[in-house]
């Protein structure tokens, strides 16, 4: 039997739709390559509404078989896709996709998806000038959590870092209540490798320098010091004050040393001028066993002193104090000079005094004691006349101080080569940089405990009236033999 061709014409409108066509009857494998294509559909035939839902997926779709020329331009925009993620997009977008404007290579793409034209002489990859033409315009770079991380205020030619109204050329600030730093920092190892913060005015007055690790500029390196110097051409020296009626204070370990107060005068060991009274110097030591004052004389030989006090402007009157000797009580002696002699002097006023007794035998007191002659040890060569002080103890009280064969127990102890203690409550380090320093002898020696010998003295003025007594006896006794 002849087959008859069926074609369109043949066929009725709507005679064949999805009713009466079984689900999967029509497949890939029923239609010839490329059967179907845009000449066998009417425009338009075929949209949205004829599509089920899910009826193209992506597994429906070959790779690559929709590309450009399969879409008319601009028929896929904005409405037409929802969250595309990053890692189904491959390849490279057109930049006319990606804002407003001409893209080219003039332009640039700003923050408000626009294309601008590039700034004339803007080179990335070379010097940046900003605001050359010197607009009254400000320059804000924002950090995470501050807005105002580095400010340039362009009307005032101020420069902020964490303020929006630096009130000088340069203002570091931070509103927060902890340490706001400046930090100058060199890491790389060297003597020469200083970390320096310089305030430099005009040439002719001079440089100020800050320097770390004790390198200065003129070429002194100590290690691990902090070091302030003036320069060479700062004639006018350094300069160190306050003003209005504020004193000057010096802090180590943590704690005030020393202070100027606002009327120039010096306290060392105290802030309070209850200890400086009338005087322009005054020095305390609050622990038992320290001087408030050590002179040390290195010279050998000449005719230095250790101290010296001079009376430059006196004017001959008699009586001018050198020295002045106060204990809890008051004044208990002092040294006097005139023009020709020097005065040593101790309490006596009558005032001072009771349970007076002018009937007491000063001769039979003398005769206990036992002037000997001897030489110091220190001095073998050289024989002198005195008193053992331990002999003389029990006899006039006054006379001696200290306990016979005393001793004290000292720790960290720097010795003199000749064994006499130098210096206690030093450490092993702290004496091996006094050696380097000239603090300490290089012969001396260091000790973790030594027994120091705590040596009897003697004032012999106190023998005097002992003396004095007894030869008003002995006179009276040879009146009394005469007559």
């Amino acid at each position: 039997m002849a087959i008859t061709k069926i074609t369109g014409a043949s066929i009725a409108a709507d005679a064949i739709d999805g009713t009466k066509i079984a689900d999967d009857a029509i497949n890939s494998e029923h239609l010839a390559a490329d059967s179907i294509d845009a000449e066998h559909y009417a425009a338009g035939s075929v949209d949205v509404t004829a599509l089920g839902a899910d009826a193209v997926t992506a597994a429906k779709i070959g790779d690559d078989v929709i590309d450009s020329e399969h879409y008319a331009a601009t028929s896929v925009d904005d409405a037409h896709i929802n969250d595309v993620a990053a890692s189904k997009l491959t390849g490279t977008i057109a930049t006319a996709r990606l804002g407003s404007g001409t893209a080219s290579s003039s332009t640039i793409l700003y923050g408000d998806q626009t294309y601008k034209t590039e700034p004339a002489g803007f080179d990335p990859d070379a010097a940046v000038v900003f605001n050359e033409s010197g607009a009254d315009v400000d320059f804000r770079v924002e950090s995470d959590d501050n807005a105002n991380m580095i400010f340039v205020d362009g009307g005032n030619d101020r420069v902020g870092i964490g303020t929006a109204s630096p009130s000088k050329p340069f203002e570091v600030r931070k509103d927060q209540n902890s340490n706001t730093d400046a930090q100058v920092w060199n890491n790389t190892a060297g003597t020469a490798a200083a970390a320096a913060l310089r305030l430099k005015t005009n040439s002719s007055l001079g440089i100020i320098t800050v320097l770390d690790d004790g390198y200065t500029s003129s070429g002194i390196y100590q290690a691990a010091t902090l070091s302030i110097f003036a320069a060479s051409t700062a004639t006018g020296g350094l300069l160190l004050g306050t003003e209005g009626g504020h004193p000057i204070n010096f802090y180590s370990n943590n704690s005030q040393q020393m202070q100027m107060d606002s009327s120039g005068r010096l306290l060392i060991g105290t802030t309070s001028n209850s200890d400086v009274n009338d005087s322009g110097l005054s020095i305390r030591a609050d622990s038992y066993g320290l001087f408030a004052v050590k002179v040390a004389h290195r010279v050998a030989t000449g005719d230095g002193a250790g101290i010296m006090i001079d009376l430059e402007n006196y004017d001959g009157s008699p009586g001018q104090k050198m020295l002045e000797f106060n204990t809890a009580a008051g004044e208990v002696g002092n040294i006097k000079g005139t023009q020709s002699a020097t005065q040593y002097n101790t309490s006596s006023d009558y005032r001072l005094k009771e349970n007076v007794n002018y009937t007491w035998d000063a001769t039979t007191k003398l005769k206990q004691l036992k002037p000997a002659k001897f030489n110091f040890k220190v001095s073998p060569s050289e024989t002198v006349e005195g008193f053992l002080a331990h002999e003389v103890s029990d006899i006039v009280p006054a006379a001696i101080s200290g306990e016979k064969d005393a001793t004290k127990n000292l720790t960290n102890v720097v010795l003199k080569a000749n064994g006499v203690v130098k210096a206690s409550g030093v450490t092993e380090a702290e004496w091996t940089q006094g050696k380097i320093d000239d603090e300490y002898a290089s012969d001396s020696t260091w000790v973790a405990s030594h027994t120091k010998d705590i040596y009897q003295v003697i004032d012999q003025s106190k023998l005097v009236p002992l003396l004095v007594k007894t030869i008003q006896e002995l006179e009276a006794r040879i009146t009394a033999l005469e007559a």
